[in-house]
């Protein structure tokens, strides 16, 4: 997926896309969207008993939140997290140029 999404970034960046190739690009980054979101959202499931378990350990929340970043699944969510700016970001600039293209074709 990663190859793919730098060459879809590549592509996008060099611009000149058919409406047709940026609505597959669209789909696709949608489903990498709605795939990572359920891993993240797994994630975010088991959270709370985890970070109790780290926070009778420490003096503060925010210690607690430090902790629980430093974990398998803390780095994991960051980087879905960040993952999922990215996809969300993509589809934004996708559907811009879909737009755009579609004013050039009735001659707005």
């Amino acid at each position: 997926m990663n190859e793919e999404l730098t060459k879809i970034a590549q592509d996008l960046q060099a611009g000149n896309l058919s409406p047709h190739i940026l609505a597959e690009y669209k789909v696709k980054i949608a489903g990498w969207y709605s795939f990572y979101s359920e891993k993240a959202e797994n994630i975010m499931a088991r959270r709370p008993v985890v970070w109790n378990e780290l926070r009778e350990a420490v003096k503060s929340d925010k210690s607690a939140d430090r902790a629980y970043e430093g974990t398998e699944d803390g780095i994991e969510l960051m980087r879905l997290t960040m993952l999922l700016k990215r996809l969300d970001k993509m589809t934004s600039s996708i559907s811009s140029l879909l737009r755009l293209k579609e004013l050039e074709a009735r001659n707005i």
